[in-house]
């Protein structure tokens, strides 16, 4: 199972999982100053309406519009880093 995080803009994107190429479920979200109360309710809201746990999400990326000294990107890799730990 692979759980993407995808930046549309600056202030929106979406949870997406997948397994394989298959788009299993996605939750778009907007954020301001908040995006990692954002991203750890999203996550909690996939898992739960798929009936899942963290531990089953094996490969975990960040994609879009989004560069990579962006402040949005090092809390989204510091989101990741946690779920993996």
């Amino acid at each position: 199972m692979e759980l993407v995080v995808n930046f549309k803009d600056r202030q929106a994107g979406e949870l997406i999982m997948k397994k394989g190429k298959k788009v299993l479920d996605k939750l778009s979200f907007v954020f301001e100053r908040n995006l990692d109360a954002v991203l750890i309710e999203g996550i909690d809201k996939l898992l739960e309406r798929n009936k899942m746990v963290i531990s089953s999400l094996k490969k975990m990326k960040i994609e879009g519009q989004i560069g990579k000294e962006s402040l949005s990107y090092q809390i989204a890799t510091a989101f990741i880093k946690a779920l993996k730990s």
